[in-house]
């Protein structure tokens, strides 16, 4: 299996566990003279060495407590898909994308690396 077959196995798996998951292109093109830049956190080329957005950006249906009025709230996550069998090797690359992991999770999102299924589950917490 290659890194886009586990994409779309990981994101059917997450829409049948309450986990809405969006394909988040990043990278920069010239239209008309001007540079244009998409992607989550992809604001300046500066800013995307040190910090690089996941491929699968979304939301993860919570119900919260009692105490909390029994609202339904939406929990950021944020999955960076790697092809089966990865493992961090530290690299300028996978150090801005950890580093994206680390914001989404301080406010209070999931984030993480997945090369298999257990390793997408665990992001948001489905055992």
């Amino acid at each position: 299996m290659n890194e886009t077959n586990l994409q779309a196995k990981i994101r059917l798996h997450a829409a049948e566990n309450q986990v809405l998951l969006f394909r988040n292109n990043s990278g920069a093109v010239m239209v008309d003279g001007q540079m244009v830049r998409y992607g989550l956190a992809n604001d300046s080329p500066k800013i995307n060495a040190v910090l690089k957005s996941a491929d699968l950006v979304g939301l993860k249906r919570h119900v919260v407590t009692q105490s909390d009025v029994g609202q339904t709230l939406g929990i950021f996550t944020s999955v960076e898909v790697k092809h089966p069998g990865w493992r961090m090797m530290h690299t300028p690359h996978e150090t801005a994308q950890a580093a994206w992991g680390d914001l989404v999770r301080s406010w209070g999102g999931h984030a993480g690396f997945a090369w298999d299924m257990a390793s997408a589950r665990a992001i948001w917490g489905d055992t």
